[in-house]
């Protein structure tokens, strides 16, 4: 069958025999992301997509889809260390990067490795505001996020509690 196709001014329509879809035209980007959501904008961290891409690989292979990877970000490096959810088995990568400001930020590996395989650029942008805020990840020469990553608290060890009886011995 013919599917015919009409643009017009404010919409498009398609027909197909006695079928017919019409859809609005926008303008502009759709969505309009950062009207749903408060997108960070104070601090970003710019870093070569082929070293990250590569560094993810290899943490794959250790802890997995499901693991935990953790971004200690330093003005000119960034420390990943990956792990299973209790980071007992880990391995760590270092990579250059280009920060405006020190934070450890932690996320699932797979949808860190997802965000990166969308950018199509030789860098990219990760910009945060804090570790409890959403990531957007972006295209370096773009202003638009191309993927937003909510962060995982990372709960740190709680440190061991005396046992009762070295209590009495202390006392």
């Amino acid at each position: 069958e013919i599917v015919q196709l009409s643009i017009r001014q404010q919409n498009v329509v398609v027909s197909c025999g006695t079928l017919s879809y019409c859809a609005r035209l926008t303008d502009g980007i759709y969505p309009a992301v950062e009207r749903l959501v408060e997108l960070p904008r104070t601090q970003d961290m710019s870093l070569s997509l082929y070293d990250i891409k590569e560094a993810m690989k290899r943490m794959s292979v250790t802890v997995g889809a499901s693991g935990l990877v953790v971004m200690d970000i330093k003005p000119e490096s960034l420390m990943l260390t990956g792990g299973d959810i209790m980071l007992q088995k880990n391995c760590k990568e270092e990579l250059m990067c280009q920060s405006s400001k020190e934070e450890c930020i932690g996320t699932n590996t797979s949808f860190l490795e997802k965000a990166i395989n969308c950018v199509k650029t030789a860098s990219l942008v990760v910009r945060y505001e804090s570790a409890d805020k959403v990531i957007s990840v972006e295209s370096a020469d773009s202003p638009y996020p191309l993927v937003i990553i909510a962060p995982m608290k990372i709960a740190q060890p709680a440190a061991e509690q005396p046992s009762d009886e070295a209590s009495e011995a202390n006392q």
